[in-house]
């Protein structure tokens, strides 16, 4: 521009109009291709970098975020108690509503320091356009908007637009121009869940006397029927009510009320700026769940009485908005106990992603590692516990893909995945690997956004990208080394059934560290590598007879820790869990 200003660019919306103005990009997201993304670098735009990179960042956001999580919720519990002329305690609306701040603070968050970190190297000078979409703000529950942050370029235009807005005027001066843009309509859905609806009314009405709500989703369709049985209690199962994709059809035809969402000041002049922004922006994105529609899936719950002394969750008090509300009337009414299982290997690493939220509305937060807080219990892991990890066939170079979504969606280190990290990983290895490892390398695919990397993965790979379900837990017994390239759920998948080695920075993805310095070990033995370089010399040293490296008493000395620390796998591991289901409705 003329005048020395630069363009604002939040997502790919406003890229894709913009073609000759001076820019500063809000991250890599904006662009579909690699080769898009460093000609824009070179024609002298700016791509803004995570603001979180440095761990030093990272800690003190994450430390302002955990505290602002406890301090909005006990505010939007007052808030929801005024509108719905209820006077429950913090407790029943934190387990309606933590699952969906945990994700929507951070995400805010750092979209805030984004643009801060935008206006300062512009020097005051930013631009912007205002696209209109005023409907976007609509977020019917936790999942819609853990989709919509996660992938949807208009709802991230939206929310940069606020930020951009709330800044303007505070003093500033960004300038904006109105421009106009179609967006597309939204996708109707046709009712699937008729046949569904009539398995929940007999399936709840036959079950009506059990004591124990076990989530089907935790085990095994056998072992869930068995644990059933060993309880004396008719299995449950629910295809409809906690389906957040019904939920989203009941939600979707609830109108969205700007009225109810005004005249409610959450904070009196408070002096944080960030507060203040979210002062009224909270309230016009609260879903509407929580809000418009609590009413509706309030009476739906009501058709679910049961006798149910102890709830046990392991993914329905995040995905679905009925069984929270469920869950809370139990506990409120009936003083039901409520124990969260937290699925996968996230409690490793030192900063979770989900903030610890569990430990605040649970009676036990049931882990796969040691307890961190009052409430934790650790458990056998039923899903490790289910999984032969007999590597029979050890043949393959196993790479397990880290996936990641388009736009930051949680606090977690790092902030944002480098993209096509994966791709670099790979074409390093298939450079630099002896030509007989080379050729068993297999690849296997997560839940991944990054398009343009994938379709270079696949062309490189060919029929060594595995794109079939559950590639990993099909592959794994075929894999003579697995390389895993984050130290969460597949690291300890893979560590459980044979050779592998991690690729990973502590500096900057530390592990929680209970009496045993797992870093400096995993290091020491060389189970994790700092580099791929090194990571790659290492495997063309052992590849021939890796059991060699494996079963060395450093390394398994290692794997003892990490078998009692983090995942502890027994044999009797159902009776364990009967036993505390037992224990706890006595």
């Amino acid at each position: 521009m003329s005048d020395g200003y630069y363009y604002f660019v939040s997502t790919r919306i406003e890229n894709k109009e913009l073609l000759e103005n001076k820019k500063i990009f809000s991250g890599a997201w904006c662009f579909d291709t690699r080769e898009n993304l460093i000609k824009e670098k070179k024609n002298h735009h700016i791509v803004m970098n995570d603001p979180w990179e440095e761990l030093s960042d990272f800690e003190s956001r994450y430390e302002f975020i955990f505290k602002s999580v406890r301090i909005f919720s006990k505010k939007l519990s007052n808030y929801l108690n005024n509108i719905h002329n209820t006077n429950y305690d913090e407790r029943y609306w934190n387990i309606l509503i933590l699952p969906w701040l945990v994700n929507y603070l951070p995400s805010l968050y750092f979209r805030w320091e984004i643009v801060k970190n935008a206006i300062q190297l512009s020097k005051g000078k930013l631009s912007f356009s205002l696209f209109e979409n005023k409907s976007v703000r609509e977020v019917n529950n936790t999942i819609d908007f853990h989709n919509l942050i996660s992938s949807n370029d208009e709802y991230n235009y939206y929310i940069f637009k606020e930020i951009l807005k709330h800044f303007s005027k505070n003093n500033q001066p960004i300038k904006f121009y109105t421009k106009k843009i179609n967006f597309k309509n939204t996708k109707e859905y046709k009712n699937f869940f008729l046949l569904n609806n009539f398995w929940d009314k007999l399936n709840f009405s036959i079950a009506q006397n059990n004591k124990i709500f076990l989530d089907d989703k935790l085990l095994k369709k056998g072992n869930f029927f068995k644990i059933n049985s060993n309880i004396k209690q008719i299995p449950l199962k629910s295809l409809s009510y906690f389906n957040y994709q019904r939920e989203l059809q009941i939600l979707r035809n609830i109108k969205y009320s700007s009225e109810k969402r005004q005249n409610f000041r959450i904070f009196n002049n408070h002096n944080n700026e960030f507060y203040k922004f979210l002062e009224k922006q909270i309230i016009s994105d609260l879903p509407k769940a929580f809000i418009e529609g609590y009413e509706t899936i309030n009476n739906i719950t009501k058709n679910l009485q049961t006798k149910t002394k102890l709830i046990i969750s392991g993914y329905k008090h995040f995905h679905s908005e009925i069984f929270k509300i469920w869950s809370a009337n139990c506990v409120k009414d009936k003083k039901t106990k409520l124990f969260l299982y937290v699925h996968g290997g996230s409690e490793q690493v030192k900063y979770t992603g989900c903030l610890q939220f569990e430990s605040l509305i649970a009676d036990k937060k049931i882990t796969w590692s040691k307890p961190r807080n009052k409430n934790d219990l650790q458990m056998p892991p039923l899903y490790l516990n289910e999984r032969n990890f007999k590597r029979k066939q050890p043949e393959f170079l196993t790479f397990v893909e880290e996936g990641h979504t388009r736009y930051h969606n949680r606090i977690s280190t790092p902030s944002v995945p480098k993209l096509y990290k994966n791709y670099d990983f790979i074409t390093y290895l298939i450079n630099n690997l002896n030509q007989n490892i080379k050729n068993k390398i297999l690849y296997l695919p997560t839940n991944h956004f990054n398009f343009d990397e994938t379709e270079k993965l696949k062309t490189l790979l060919d029929k060594k990208y595995i794109n079939k379900k559950n590639s990993l837990k099909n592959y794994i017994n075929k894999s003579r080394l697995v390389i895993c390239p984050y130290p969460v759920t597949p690291l300890a998948e893979s560590i459980l059934s044979g050779p592998t080695i991690l690729i990973n920075e502590f500096k900057k993805i530390p592990l929680y560290k209970f009496n045993f310095d797992f870093e400096k070990e995993f290091v020491k033995n060389k189970i994790c590598f700092g580099s791929i370089q090194d990571a790659c010399k290492h495997i063309n040293e052992i590849w021939n007879n890796p059991y060699d490296w494996w079963s060395s008493t450093g390394v398994q000395n290692v794997i003892n820790h990490f078998k009692k620390d983090y995942c502890n796998i027994k044999k009797n591991y159902l009776r364990e869990w009967e036993n505390l289901i037992n224990k706890s409705i006595n």
